[in-house]
């Protein structure tokens, strides 16, 4: 019987799961001692794979934002952060390109149907109307799509 002197926690996972350093690196060092994960990580480890990844979004979302003149979008929050649950929205940051059809009722209708085309909820914020308080953070951390 192995003796686990370990138990991580499923951030550890997913991160080593993509690659990242230094949980790839750390948990290499630690496996050989002897690692457990608890019956929630793995729980929360399949939750964690269902959440559609950007290369995703992008796909199902493209021809949406072009179909209503959409010149530059990405995709920001959990989703860019790679934070993403399975009940969490797709936050599109866009800008319409000049002479774009620009009105509230186009803009409902661009929400609604990238909502269709993700297969998730959506929030959809122009970069004229993106918080002040929240710009730095969301440039910072989106990632473009178009």
């Amino acid at each position: 019987m192995v003796t686990a002197k370990f138990l991580i926690d499923t951030d550890w996972i997913v991160f080593y799961l993509r690659g990242r350093e230094p949980y790839v690196s750390t948990l290499k060092r630690l496996q050989k001692e002897g690692l457990a994960v608890s019956v929630i990580s793995v729980a929360e480890l399949y939750e964690e794979w269902l959440f559609v990844e950007i290369a995703e979004i992008k796909e199902k979302a493209l021809p949406v934002l072009r179909r209503y003149g959409v010149e530059r979008a990405a995709v920001f929050g959990s989703h860019a952060k790679e934070e993403a649950k399975e009940s969490s929205d797709v936050d599109f940051l866009i800008r319409y390109a000049p002479g774009a059809r620009r009105s509230l009722l186009t803009h409902v209708r661009l929400v609604n149907d990238l909502r269709e085309a993700v297969g998730k909820d959506v929030d959809v914020v122009t970069e004229e109307f993106l918080s002040r308080l929240l710009r730095d953070e969301v440039l910072r951390t989106a990632k473009r799509i178009l």
